[in-house]
């Protein structure tokens, strides 16, 4: 038998029972005994003694405690009389057996008997004095012995076992009991508002009817009052492309080229007569091939003018690079550094003796397939600079494209080069304007009681009177829409309310802008619409089909 201690702890009790040496041991456990709280502790304690092959009884005189060991499967006993068997041990006597070795006294479940021998009955006799303790007698009795007689007719007990029911750890903690409890006051609470406060939902797709109407518009960059307000949009490119010169030719030319020239000397113009000299940084000559007059200007703002200018001379040697040119003619007076030119472009066209020249092949070579590219590029520089929320259309835009080569047929060079001056103009405007137009439109001829269901609303244009140079056109406009009454969730509340199902069903049924309805009772159960219209709730919505 061992005696647990409130100081014990689980583990220590069980290391206790498993050390016994005993197949079927008692535990005596105190009031108090903090080890055994709960169902899980006595669980593992029948465990562990079940796997070691041992039978434990629990003696307390806690009922409760005694109540959840039998729970778990424990045999069960009062505690009193324990104390004394720490001191006293369990006298019986005037055991009398025939023929056989004075046998002791088990009280266990299970007793492995060794093979009897032939013996007579035997007698058992107690002395009165003596008294078997109770917390032995609660035990219950041993099985017979194979060949005995019992000794005792001990009275016949059946036990049902239940497996324990393993409640998860979460709902019997504090926080878990309080979640259990809030939800459960939830639902009821959900149910009492349910029916003392009944409500109906009623969901409404109004009848819908097709639109299809007219209306002229004028869009302008400076719009006046009812235009719609537009953007005027240039976009250039310039796209190049080259072909090598594929004849040969002797021949004896000058280079040609473009030179502006600078006036950073004063306000007063300064005419240059053709056949001007410039000379370049490298030291060649040219001539201007026309008189120029350059408007006057200062250090700060220099004024300019372009010029054409021919080499002195023939050879490939005048082919030169941009370049700086400085005018003899002033050299020696403040002028000299008051006015100069600049080259943007190659001088080109020097040549003397056998030299390539360019021809007609060449020049469609260089041109082949420019002009798609232009038109491809220019497209692309448009929409890049599309304004977001703008549209346009082609009767809406202008596009140029100019094609142009470096050299002519015959002229001696090494290669041709052919470029295409794209140029697109459009008017722009924002389609949200129109479509507020045509709402508008909608109703002053349909009244304010009509609404447009969204994502049916279609335009169409025809663009005429345009002018570029005005900023102005004029739009011929095609709308098409589904157009549905508005309904009055207010007004039809105060219709419903204490009307039943059917009489609801009825009134919605013929009610001429009411296409699709379904009607919602809550609880389920109820049958007629409150009285009053605040718990009856319209859900309308457009049907976008």
């Amino acid at each position: 038998m061992i005696f647990a201690q409130k100081g014990d702890s689980l583990a220590d009790l069980i290391g206790r029972v498993m050390e016994s040496s005993d197949r079927e041991v008692s535990v005596v456990i105190p009031f108090g005994f903090e080890a055994l709280r709960s169902e899980e502790d006595f669980f593992r304690l029948f465990e562990e003694a079940r796997a070691a092959g041992k039978i434990v009884s629990i003696l307390s005189d806690d009922e409760h405690m005694r109540v959840r060991a039998k729970h778990i499967g424990f045999r069960v006993g009062s505690s009193q009389g324990s104390n004394s068997m720490k001191k006293e041990k369990v006298i019986m006597t005037d055991i009398v057996r025939k023929a056989a070795a004075p046998q002791t006294l088990s009280l266990a479940r299970e007793v492995i008997p060794d093979k009897p021998k032939p013996v007579e009955k035997p007698r058992i006799t107690i002395k009165k004095s003596e008294q078997i303790p109770s917390a032995v007698m609660a035990l219950e009795p041993r099985p017979e012995i194979p060949g005995e007689e019992p000794i005792l007719e001990p009275p016949q007990r059946f036990a049902l076992r239940v497996p324990p029911i393993r409640i998860p750890a979460f709902f019997r903690s504090s926080l878990g009991l309080t979640l259990v409890l809030t939800l459960v006051g939830l639902g009821i609470a959900a149910g009492v508002l349910g029916i003392v406060l009944p409500s109906v939902e009623v969901d409404i797709t109004p009848r819908t009817e097709e639109l299809d109407l007219a209306m002229e518009l004028v869009v302008a960059v400076n719009p006046q009052e009812g235009e719609i307000p537009a953007q005027f949009v240039s976009v250039e490119k310039s796209v190049s492309q080259k072909a090598p010169a594929t004849q040969r030719s002797t021949t004896e030319s000058r280079a040609q080229g473009t030179v502006r020239i600078y006036n950073a000397y004063g306000p007063d113009s300064q005419t240059l007569v053709a056949t001007t000299r410039l000379v370049s940084q490298e030291g060649k000559l040219f001539r201007t091939t026309e008189t120029v007059v350059v408007p006057g200007g200062s250090a700060a703002n220099p004024s300019s003018i372009a010029v054409s200018v021919v080499a002195a001379e023939a050879g490939p040697e005048y082919n030169i690079s941009p370049s700086t040119f400085s005018i003899p003619g002033f050299q020696g007076t403040p002028k000299y550094q008051g006015f100069y030119g600049k080259s943007d472009e190659p001088m080109r066209g020097g040549a003397s003796g056998d030299v390539r020249v360019v021809s007609e092949d060449d020049i469609a070579k260089a041109t082949e397939g420019l002009e798609a590219r232009a038109q491809e590029e220019i497209e692309k520089e448009f929409t890049a600079k599309l304004p977001p929320g703008f549209v346009v259309f082609d009767e809406a835009r202008m596009k140029s494209i100019v094609m142009t080569a470096d050299s002519e047929a015959g002229d001696p060079a090494d290669e041709v080069t052919a470029t295409a001056e794209a140029k697109l103009e459009a008017l722009l405007f924002k389609e949200s304007d129109v479509t507020a137009q045509a709402e508008a439109l909608i109703m002053q001829r349909l009244g304010e009681n009509i609404q447009v269901v969204p994502g049916t609303l279609s335009l169409s244009y025809t663009v005429h009177d345009r002018s570029f140079d005005q900023g102005r056109m004029g739009l011929s406009v095609q709308v098409l829409a589904q157009a549905a009454r508005r309904i009055d969730a207010n007004a039809f509340a105060e219709v419903l309310a204490g009307k039943s199902e059917p009489e609801i069903r009825s009134f919605l049924g013929a009610h001429e802008d009411v296409k699709f309805a379904k009607v919602r009772f809550s609880p389920f159960f109820i049958s007629r619409a409150p009285k009053d219209p605040d718990r009856i709730f319209i859900n309308v919505s457009l049907d976008t089909q």
